[in-house]
Order: structure tokens, then sequence, then C-alpha cells
């Protein structure tokens, strides 16, 4: 069987590829719209971001630095117990 290439429209040699395209015009609504989109987007990553670390530095305080050994309490092992029987 046949393999039948398709049709590739011919670019016009007037028509440079690197000459800009006439610029579009964006209504100045969208834009003020787009920039409000963005601007709270903005905002609630840097509130999050700084709850966060309130969270954070909350948990510090009341657990202590992770990973970090605490010489006051003493050790015991849980599940555990003399049996009566």
């Amino acid at each position: 069987m046949k393999r039948h290439g398709t049709k590739r429209p011919t670019t016009d040699p007037s028509i440079s590829v690197l000459t800009p395209a006439s610029p579009r015009q964006i209504p100045l609504a969208r834009v003020v719209l787009d920039a409000r989109i963005a601007l709270r987007e903005f905002l609630l990553a840097a509130g999050m971001k700084a709850l966060l670390d309130e969270l954070e530095a909350d948990r510090t305080v009341l657990c202590r630095p992770k990973g970090k050994f605490q010489d006051d309490r003493q050790a015991c092992r849980h599940g555990y117990d003399t049996c009566p029987y």
C-alpha cells in the first residue's frame, strides 16, 4: 500500500519569520483583573507561610525542638506489666 504525503501549506516568502506580529490589544479591565488575581494569590501564599512559621514556633515551644533528647524525661517501655496470675 502506498503512503500519501500530507499537503503542507507553503510559506509566503514576503512574510519574514523574524518580523513581530501586530501587537494584540488587551482590554484594560482584563489586565486589572489579572493583576488583582495575581496579588491575591501572592498574599495568600505569604499569609500561609507566615501562619505555618507561627505554628512551627508554637510547636517548638510546647514540644521542644524536633529530634532533641529530653534529659528530664524518664524512659519507660509501654505494653508490659506484671501479671497477678
